[in-house]
């Protein structure tokens, strides 16, 4: 009998107390934790809001996965037991240093270089329009050896930039199995 009473009881009060604790879980990500969220807002990477093409987003995705384990979970990691490890630990480091200061100086340095050639205040992407200004500055610059030569020293330093990008990316992606923790 007390079996029976014991079996009804966790068949018929288990099911209200397990929705409950599922639904203050889904409150508890879905509003403050957001575990299932990656936010690619951060001013290091110059993106705050609106649209991003989606070959920006997959690379501040994966670097924002790993600024957030870095300065969240690594110091939990005891990276000192083997040195696979200790080598991987200064990989993420590298990495990370790359992501949160060298490459803004890189773009800083890509964008003021735009601003020379092209003569814009904040530019960071150069694209052809029908404005009578652009075109008149175009043609009046054209044949200037020294426009000429800001303009591919222009394209070099996006290439550059460009396969840095990639290349992080990728040591990032070799290294992705330690990200736990």
């Amino acid at each position: 009998m007390f079996k029976r009473l014991r079996r009804w009881f966790e068949h018929h009060h288990k099911w209200p107390i397990k929705q409950i604790g599922q639904a203050v879980y889904w409150l508890r990500t879905h509003t403050y934790n957001k575990y299932h969220m990656i936010d690619c807002r951060n001013p290091r990477n110059g993106y705050k809001w609106g649209w991003i093409d989606r070959s920006e987003v997959i690379l501040f995705a994966n670097m924002a996965i790993l600024v957030e384990y870095l300065e969240k979970e690594a110091h939990q990691i005891d990276w000192t037991w083997c040195p696979e490890i200790i080598e991987t630990k200064k990989e993420m480091d590298a990495i990370y240093q790359w992501w949160t200061h060298d490459r803004k100086v890189e773009h800083d340095i890509y964008d003021a270089l735009l601003t020379k050639a092209y003569g814009f205040e904040n530019c960071t992407v150069f694209e052809p329009t029908e404005d009578p200004r652009l075109a008149a500055l175009r043609f009046t610059k054209e044949g200037d050896p020294e426009w000429e030569a800001d303009c591919t020293k222009c394209r070099e330093l996006e290439r550059a930039l460009e396969e840095k990008d990639e290349e992080m990316m990728i040591r990032l992606i070799k290294i992705r199995k330690v990200l736990w923790s």
